[in-house]
């Protein structure tokens, strides 16, 4: 084990603890609204980088990769804020430890999906040498698990762009 291991463990046990005290509600809706809003601005990017060319001459894979980054982050804010009007709601219905505990679970994997997609961009962009990665009895494990990940995004977008063309 060595030190990218232990930043990876205290990643994940930090987004537990978060998780823990922010709750199931805003955890879950946490969680799937990487999903959602990485879903989204996959299938509308395009659309913004064509209204933004019109203004501004970029690179089209720069303009590409802005859009992208703005309309996930815009639909993901949209989504955490839905998520803490609900949780306003729940906590008329009391449920205590269990929102703890479930949101400790959830904010364990939002933090383990972020580290899968930061994973993926430090092996396509080759971030560390491959002494630093065949050390570290972790990473190895977060790379196969990111290219299932995006793999499945991929098998997933085409699927769903057919229907939405």
């Amino acid at each position: 084990m060595n030190l990218i291991d232990l930043i990876i463990i205290a990643i994940i046990v930090f987004g537990i603890i978060r998780g823990y005290s922010k709750g199931l509600i805003i955890e879950l809706s946490s969680f799937f609204g990487i999903f959602i809003s990485f879903f989204i601005a996959g299938n509308v990017d395009n659309f913004l980088s064509n209204e933004i060319s019109a203004f501004i001459s970029v690179n089209s894979d720069l303009l590409n990769t802005i859009s992208f980054i703005i309309i996930f982050i815009l639909s993901y804010l949209l989504i955490i804020y839905l998520a803490k009007g609900f949780t306003k709601l729940a906590k008329v219905v009391y449920l205590g430890l269990l929102n703890s505990v479930l949101g400790g679970v959830f904010g364990g994997l939002k933090l383990l999906l972020i580290l899968l997609i930061i994973t993926k961009i430090i092996f396509s962009l080759n971030l560390l040498s491959n002494n630093i990665i065949s050390e570290s009895s972790i990473m190895i494990h977060l790379h196969v698990l990111s290219e299932i990940l995006f793999n499945s995004f991929e098998i997933t977008k085409e699927i769903y762009s057919e229907k939405l063309i």
